[in-house]
């Protein structure tokens, strides 16, 4: 499995240089194609509600050069294994 590297972490405030949506990442997406994308949410709301998130592909993307926050992972957020443990006789 190859490891991939993103340009953005969580947390980052970004803008989208071609259409100026604005707002903080958080999430980012590689594709079996190889195109890296970014999950931007805006900070402002509309009507009193969120927007929703939106994704851009990682080179449409600027960072504002400040954080929004720092994100601490204090728990394991689980997912795949990378291997499949060996299981022992039971005797």
């Amino acid at each position: 499995m190859a490891s991939v590297e993103f340009k953005f972490e969580n947390g980052d405030r970004v803008i989208d240089k071609i259409t100026g949506f604005k707002g903080i990442v958080i999430g980012m997406t590689c594709w079996f194609t190889g195109c890296n994308t970014v999950g931007i949410l805006p900070e402002e709301l509309k009507d009193g509600k969120p927007f929703d998130v939106q994704w851009f592909d990682e080179t449409r993307i600027i960072s504002l050069c400040n954080k929004a926050f720092k994100i601490e992972n204090t728990v394991d957020p689980g997912g795949p294994l990378l291997s499949i443990p060996q299981q022992t006789n039971r005797q």
